[in-house]
C-alpha cells in the first residue's frame, strides 16, 4: 500500500529537463533533497536553509521530534547548489508540492501500474486500487524511499541515526521492499559471490 521510488526512477526524476518551467524546476529540486536525505517535508521544504550545510553535510535539528541530524551530501544535492550558485531551491507550500511531484513523477514515465490507496472523490474515502505510480506519489515517499534503497546496504542504525529515528523498529517500518525484491537481491549476491558459482 506504501510505495517508494526506486533509485533508476529518483534518476529519471533528477534528469528531468525543466529549465524552460521554473516552478517544476524548483520543485524536482526541493523533491530531489527531499528523496536523498531522508528528512521530513516540514524539515527540507519548510525548515533547512543554506547554514545548515556544513562541509559537505547537512545538519539540522528535525522539526517533529527535535532530532538532530547529520547527512552527507548527495552528489545529486551538491549539483542542484551547483547550478543554484550554492542556493537551495525556494521552498513552497506543502499542498503545491504534494500536487506538483505527481506532476514530476508523471514527466518521469514513473507510470508502472501499481498498488496502493487513493482518495476517491465520491466516496470521501482512500481506495485500494491498481493505479499508474505516479498518482499514488505524495511527500512521504521521500522518507520511506531514502530508508528503502540504503537498506541492505549500509547497517541499520546509520540508516537509522542519519534518518533520525528512535528506533530500529520505527526505520524498519519505512523499509517498502517486497519479498521478490528482497529474492531479487538474495539472488543477485549469490550470482556475484564467488562461492555460489
Amino acid at each position: 500500500k506504501e510505495i517508494y521510488l526506486t533509485e533508476n526512477e529518483i534518476e529519471a526524476i533528477y534528469k528531468l529537463d525543466y529549465s524552460n518551467n521554473i516552478l517544476l524546476d524548483n520543485i524536482r529540486d526541493n523533491f530531489i533533497i527531499g528523496l536523498c536525505t531522508g528528512l521530513r517535508v516540514s524539515d527540507f521544504n519548510n525548515h533547512l536553509n543554506i547554514s545548515n550545510i556544513v562541509d559537505g553535510f547537512i545538519e539540522i535539528e528535525t522539526k517533529k521530534t527535535g532530532t538532530a541530524v547529520a547527512i552527507p551530501l548527495h552528489k545529486y544535492i551538491v549539483e542542484i547548489l551547483k547550478k543554484r550558485n550554492g542556493n537551495l531551491p525556494k521552498q513552497v507550500n506543502d499542498a503545491q508540492f504534494n500536487e506538483s511531484i505527481k506532476d514530476v513523477c508523471q514527466d518521469a514515465e514513473i507510470k508502472e501500474i501499481t498498488k496502493g490507496l487513493l482518495f476517491d472523490a465520491i466516496t470521501k474515502r482512500n481506495k485500494l486500487d491498481y493505479y499508474e505510480k505516479y498518482k499514488l506519489v505524495s511527500s512521504h515517499i521521500c522518507r520511506r524511499s531514502f530508508a528503502t534503497n540504503l537498506f541492505g546496504k549500509v547497517p541499520n542504525h546509520v540508516i537509522q541515526a542519519v534518518g533520525g529515528w528512535s528506533t530500529e523498529k520505527m526505520m524498519l517500518h519505512y523499509i517498502k521492499k517486497s519479498s521478490r525484491e528482497k529474492a531479487e537481491e538474495l539472488k543477485k549476491y549469490w550470482e556475484d559471490n564467488d562461492k555460489f558459482k
